[in-house]
């Protein structure tokens, strides 16, 4: 029986009972406050009254409709609506909040997203799925430890539900608790073992442990769950370009980027019971899984693997793709990844350009070094720049590496000094690179191409120094 139904029947139970347990006296009627004595005319006031009653029953019964089945600011209103109508108590308007804070959260309204939970869980406290959701907000906030509360509460009151453990497993991997996280995704694929996005999840931990063969094996057993699973096929990727197997790699960020989320079904993830819940938060989860910012990642990551590879024109085609789908993505990695690629190209004005762009989110060493070295390739002087980006890093950064290069560039060290500064292997290995590039800028090519040589011998290949060792080796030749 929906709700309407339900008031439906509950007035006319109630207008049965007033007519029997207070019959008028003979004659006599109670209708809009008055009196009245004729006996036909209070058969047809009852009806009347049942009427309007019903109707403002079906009235609200379109309201909640809307409200469970809509979405966008019509779901909005409606659900609005039947909050403030007063027509539902307990369990069934703990559901309307629910379902607002749904569509307040997807609007990106998170505190009033928050705010609605709130009132499910004091109108009842044994809603697991709300306090589900309220994790999924406070994640959305930062709040990882406020989270992980409500995960454990939506984990305590539905023991058997496979992605209440899976929400808090994500949870714990944001804090960097990958043993618990693993943990957690243990028991949601035991509880669900068709569950493929908690193979995926398994497999990104163990992926950041470095196992990757575990890792392989599980993100296998999530695409052969559900083959168009982008996290599945975006996180092998990466696990294979970590191995060094970059034509894998490449394989499965094509794929991943052929399964273009904008053509996914989207599901208006609704709860009414801890079943229907469950199955519209698997609905949810996937949309969710393969949305833009997915896709950009598959484009960034496919453009790393054709960096190392030395495919440079297709890396800009992939980190320009990247760029225009995730604006978060350009900022963080995207024009960073791109401007490397047009270095390494040969296209100093875009490369100047996009770290450009870098320095003005963030105070990056190494981009101020290579907008220095485009710059520089251009004919122009930015050792002022240079000087003034060199006075953005605090102090801290002014004694690590790679601040030796820039005081390299400004000709604070010398060559051999720049070299003794260089601890590590990998520090050794750009710092080569870096001298490489100041022969370039010297005109001794001979000396540079040594160093070239040195760091491509050196370097490992995931490093931007690699790629830019062998595109610098290869412009020598010509």
């Amino acid at each position: 029986m929906s709700h309407r139904d339900w008031m439906i029947a509950i007035y006319a139970d109630v207008l049965s009972w007033l007519y029997i347990s207070f019959p008028p006296a003979e004659g006599v009627s109670y209708v809009a406050g008055k009196w009245i004595t004729d006996s036909v005319f209070r058969r047809v006031a009852v009806g009347v009254v049942s009427i309007a009653m019903t109707t403002a029953v079906a009235k609200a019964g379109e309201a909640e409709d809307a409200c469970a089945k809509g979405s966008g600011e019509a779901a909005l209103a409606a659900c609005t609506q039947v909050i403030a109508s007063g027509l539902y108590t307990g369990h069934v308007l703990a559901a309307f909040y629910y379902d607002r804070g749904l569509e307040y959260k997807n609007r990106g309204d998170i505190d009033s997203a928050i705010s609605d939970y709130n009132k499910a869980i004091e109108l009842d406290p044994a809603i697991g799925t709300a306090f589900d959701a309220r994790g999924h907000a406070y994640e959305d906030k930062g709040e990882f430890e406020r989270a992980i509360a409500d995960f454990d509460e939506a984990v305590r009151l539905n023991p058997k539900d496979a992605f209440a453990f899976s929400h808090r497993g994500a949870a714990l991997r944001q804090r960097g608790d990958h043993d618990r996280a693993i943990a957690d995704f243990n028991e949601a694929v035991r509880l669900d073992p068709d569950y493929a996005e908690g193979f995926s999840y398994r497999g990104s931990e163990y992926a950041e442990k470095g196992d990757y063969d575990r890792a392989i094996v599980d993100f296998d057993k999530a695409i052969s769950l559900d083959p168009r699973l982008v996290s599945a096929l975006n996180g092998r990727g990466k696990v294979y370009q970590s191995k060094g197997d970059h034509d894998r790699a490449i394989a499965d960020f094509s794929a991943a980027i052929t399964l273009n989320p904008k053509l996914a079904p989207t599901f208006n993830g609704r709860w009414r019971d801890e079943g229907e819940y469950t199955r519209a938060t698997r609905g949810t989860h996937v949309s969710a899984l393969d949305s833009d910012a997915k896709y950009a990642e598959a484009f960034h990551n496919r453009g790393i693997s054709y960096t190392i590879k030395g495919d440079f024109d297709h890396a800009v085609d992939d980190f320009e793709e990247a760029i225009n789908l995730d604006s978060k993505l350009a900022r963080a990695i995207g024009y960073r990844s791109r401007g490397h690629a047009y270095f390494e190209l040969g296209n100093f004005a875009g490369a100047a350009e996009d770290m450009l762009r870098v320095n003005e989110v963030a105070d990056d060493a190494y981009a101020m070094l290579w907008r220095f070295l485009a710059r520089r390739r251009l004919g122009e002087d930015g050792t002022g720049e240079l000087i003034t980006y060199a006075e953005r890093l605090k102090t801290k950064a002014t004694k690590e590496w790679p601040y030796p290069v820039i005081e390299f560039y400004l000709r604070s060290r010398t060559v051999g000094e720049l070299r003794d500064t260089a601890r590590t292997p990998e520090q050794k290995c750009e710092a080569e690179f870096y001298i490489g590039e100041q022969y370039v800028l010297d005109g001794n090519s001979d000396y540079a191409k040594a160093s070239f040589q040195a760091a491509a011998e050196t370097c490992p290949k995931t490093f931007i120094e690699y790629a830019g060792a062998i595109a610098e080796i290869k412009r020598l030749k010509r």
